[in-house]
């Protein structure tokens, strides 16, 4: 809230505003046309059916006019051929977007507003944070050709006011906020131990010890009951969100003591933090900065998708046993999963791949055009220009994903996996065979409807350490508790507070499996 405070217009402006909806039509009223105010541009730029802009409507026309993609040209143009202006993109005005969020109250629901505007504007449209004009994408199509034709330097957004934080508190800027040559510089570093899947198997075996030590936390929950007795575990996500900061915590103080060894010229043992200071491509503040920017962002991926696909397992019994038994019959008995298990387990992957598609952590991304100016979707986009990515409103989309608010981890399984799925062996009833036409449109889906860690040079530098981590605690919850939602309980939404999260604590019951 106070960096909504911060961004807002001066207060002389809000009392002007607040004199308005006496003289003009509530942010809600399209104009006429050609019986526009000045005014009225504040709140609507203009306003387009869903089908006049189309749902799946795409960009015409590459970077800087270049020609047409011929399998995407026609569905944007102008009456006239050319380039229309970015004023003319279909949106909402600074105010209406002040009183979209304090007095409709979607300031916690921002997610659900995108929906929204997606359905009144079409799949293009501006929107306001403060005093920055975005323009919002919501297509598929337009999202791939926005990201195929970055340059070597892509910017998500200009954080003056975080990059002024890092000054004064004398702090390296990290991946997160880092632009151009430095940044290029620092990714080519981390990209060499964090993305490639031979690396990223050497982190298997400590997070396995993380994961073994929750599950001590979580069996002390049951204090001296009997080993079938069921227990109570409150609040699933804040416990997943506590030991997921407890780790960078204690990461932290990792770095604080290679920081002390290196000023007094002893050997730093680790060897991830080994190879990031043999790099003579990074400083000391800068490997600082770039592991504690990795681990936070970590924190709350890891902690809120696992909450949720607990939450949904513990809703959905057959899925649940369906989990199960593919877990213990690549990793039978005390045997703990490595990364070669979790290759072989397509359920847990898909569980963990809907989670992410139905409750994005990161619901929007974000990007600003650094270069001369790109022409998309028909308009004109200069220099200058920000972009949000609206990841949420294409998970929600029906004709993207079918039955896009429910649950349905088959719809990501493929081929024998999915065959199993619909002969039975995967669930019974509704959830083992009713969706499985459902699952079977996934094959078709856009490769940029679902980017739930990015794209591209940009995309997130943790992502396979993020999935691993995520696959291999869940299998373990699965294989050590059963659980069950708490009587009575409501239905948990999802809400707006800088990522998406849990909007009330997501309580459930747990038995130990024997």
């Amino acid at each position: 809230m106070m960096m909504l405070l911060l961004l807002l217009p001066a207060p002389r402006a809000l009392v002007r505003w607040a004199a308005l909806p006496q003289r003009l039509p509530l942010p809600l009223t399209v104009p006429r046309a050609g019986l526009r105010s000045p005014h009225t541009a504040l709140f609507s730029r203009g306003a387009v059916s869903r089908s006049a802009s189309g749902a799946s409507s795409v960009a015409t026309a590459r970077r800087r006019g270049a020609a047409d993609d011929g399998k995407l040209a026609g569905k944007f143009d102008s009456p006239t051929g050319q380039p229309r202006s970015v004023k003319e993109i279909p949106g909402v005005g600074m105010l209406s977007s002040l009183y979209w969020l304090i007095i409709r109250g979607y300031v916690s629901e921002y997610h659900e507003l995108q929906i929204i505007h997606h359905k009144r504007f079409g799949s293009m449209w501006t929107s306001y944070t403060g005093r920055e004009m975005f323009v919002c994408l919501a297509d598929p199509d337009l999202i791939e050709q926005l990201m195929r034709q970055e340059g070597p330097y892509p910017v998500r957004v200009i954080m003056s006011a975080w990059d002024d934080y890092l000054m004064m508190r004398g702090h390296s800027k990290g991946l997160l906020t880092q632009t151009g040559a430095d940044w290029k510089r620092m990714r080519e570093v981390l990209n060499q131990r964090m993305l490639k899947p031979r690396e990223v198997m050497q982190f298997a075996d400590p997070l396995n010890a993380v994961v073994t030590e929750l599950m001590g936390h979580v069996r002390a929950r049951r204090g001296n009951g009997a080993a079938t007795a069921v227990f109570p575990l409150p609040d699933v996500a804040q416990l997943l969100y506590r030991f997921a900061f407890e780790a960078t915590r204690l990461i932290n103080v990792k770095l604080a003591e290679v920081k002390d060894c290196i000023s007094r010229g002893q050997e730093v043992r680790g060897e991830y933090l080994t190879y990031l200071l043999a790099s003579d491509r990074l400083s000391l503040p800068e490997i600082y900065s770039n592991t504690t920017d990795i681990l936070l962002a970590g924190v709350d991926t890891t902690s809120n998708t696992l909450s949720w696909s607990l939450y949904h397992l513990a809703q959905m019994p057959a899925l649940q046993e369906a989990l199960c038994r593919e877990v213990n019959a690549v990793v039978p008995g005390d045997a703990v999963p490595g990364i070669d298990e979790v290759a072989r387990m397509p359920l847990l992957k898909a569980v963990i791949k809907e989670t992410l598609r139905l409750y994005p952590v990161v619901f929007q991304n974000a990007r600003c055009i650094v270069d001369d100016g790109v022409v998309l979707g028909g308009y004109s986009l200069p220099k200058g220009t920000n972009l949000s990515l609206c990841q949420y409103v294409l998970s929600m989309d029906g004709d993207v994903f079918p039955n896009p608010r429910e649950f349905q981890p088959q719809r990501w399984l493929r081929g024998k996996d999915r065959a199993a799925w619909r002969h039975g062996s995967g669930g019974e009833g509704e959830e083992g065979a009713a969706a499985a036409d459902d699952a079977a449109t996934s094959e078709k889906t856009h490769p940029f409807a679902y980017i739930p860690f990015g794209f591209g040079l940009r995309g997130c530098v943790g992502r396979r350490i993020a999935e691993l981590e995520m696959h291999l605690c869940l299998a373990r919850f699965v294989k050590t508790f059963e659980m069950m939602p708490e009587p009575g309980a409501k239905k948990v939404l999802p809400k707006t507070r800088g990522v998406l999260v849990p909007s009330t604590p997501i309580n459930l019951l747990l038995r130990e499996r024997l």
